[in-house]
């Protein structure tokens, strides 16, 4: 299997762009627009979460093939988990800071500064709201990181089935008194199992699945139906029943998307760049969006033509403000980070 695959980043830049519009309709409700141009079909955007959660899932099974029961390994795999998530995150939650002290009314959430930057589990939601699922991936990091530095690759199978049944009865069992407790066997992790999975499938075989493009297809047309469905009656669905309403179709995404790929097939490199750029994106497009969307209240002319302008502006500035982060931080910092490894490993080959 290739190192990249272009369709996940692909894949990455659809989810991004769907998390975008369901942000900007939240925007339009919030500052109570009187025409809301983006249809509430948007509110599908939400499951930009569950494919980021398969895709985590997939990418770390895959490119730890040959880390289990290595201990440097083990600590490579830390390494570069904890770069590649909190600098950018915490420059982010750091621009926010001084609206905390000067401007407070303007954050609309509770929250706990010091589980903000740490990404640990709460009752109060991040200081970038955007973090929530953030914390998440941290949680699915140390699981993982368990498994390679105590367990063999050929063993994760089974790691993962037991890790299912965890918080298959952990979620029975406790109640809403238990922050941790309630927060590890959240069913958002089998999410991440299922990313497993596929990584496990993938790298065991070489199956070719017959007619995958328009399973590709029919996949998201499972989500456009449900977006659909009684007026949007299961949107705001959680737990559970998400697993299975949009875990499930977030799962044959990511399957299809890639077994397509491995057919030739590949996505537009439009979607491939935002997919690259997919984190910078969705850390700071919620900045852009709300700003715009201050800016526009004030300067408001009733009108459609008007609040289509304005939307067209938030997207357009929250894709290019992303495109312009990630060249020129999120790049920079996660290059840095490589050489600085690189560097101690030589210099630790060298004292040896």
């Amino acid at each position: 299997m290739n190192s990249k695959i272009y369709n996940l980043q692909a894949l990455r830049g659809i989810a991004v762009l769907f998390v975008i519009f369901y942000h900007m309709l939240g925007i339009e409700h919030k500052y109570n627009y009187p025409y809301c141009v983006i249809p509430h079909f948007f509110a599908v955007g939400y499951i930009g979460v569950d494919i980021f959660f398969v895709i985590s899932g997939f990418i770390l099974t895959t490119i730890t093939k040959d880390y289990f029961g290595n201990r440097s390994k083990f600590y490579k795999f830390v390494y570069f988990r904890f770069t590649r998530i909190y600098p950018l995150y915490w420059l982010y939650t750091i621009l926010l800071l001084p609206i905390v002290f000067i401007k407070p009314e303007w954050i609309h959430q509770q929250f706990n500064l010091l589980a903000s930057f740490l990404l640990f589990p709460s009752d109060k939601m991040p200081l970038v709201l955007v973090g929530w699922t953030l914390v998440y991936e941290v949680y699915f990091y140390i699981i993982f990181g368990l498994f390679i530095l105590f367990g063999t690759q050929n063993k994760l199978l089974m790691y993962s089935l037991l890790w299912f049944s965890f918080i298959a009865i952990g979620s029975i069992i406790f109640n809403d008194n238990y922050l941790l407790l309630n927060f590890i066997t959240d069913p958002w992790g089998v999410e991440f199992i299922l990313g497993i999975l596929l990584g496990i499938y993938f790298l065991k075989y070489d199956y070719r699945i017959p007619f995958a493009k328009l399973l590709l297809l029919f996949s998201f047309l499972i989500l456009f139906f449900i977006a659909y469905y009684q007026h949007g009656s299961l949107l705001d669905i959680e737990g559970w029943p998400r697993i299975l309403i949009y875990g499930i179709p977030a799962f044959l995404l990511v399957l299809f998307a890639i077994e397509v790929e491995q057919q030739g097939f590949i996505l537009h490199r439009f979607l491939i760049k935002l997919g690259d750029a997919s984190y910078s994106i969705y850390l700071s497009h919620l900045f852009i969006v709300n700003a715009i969307g201050v800016i526009f209240i004030k300067f408001w002319v009733h009108g459609h033509i008007f609040e289509l302008t304005m939307v067209a502006v938030m997207i357009t500035v929250a894709l290019l403000y992303g495109l312009i982060s990630y060249k020129y931080i999120e790049t920079p910092i996660i290059n840095y980070a490589k050489s600085f490894y690189l560097k101690r490993k030589r210099l630790d080959n060298s004292q040896t």
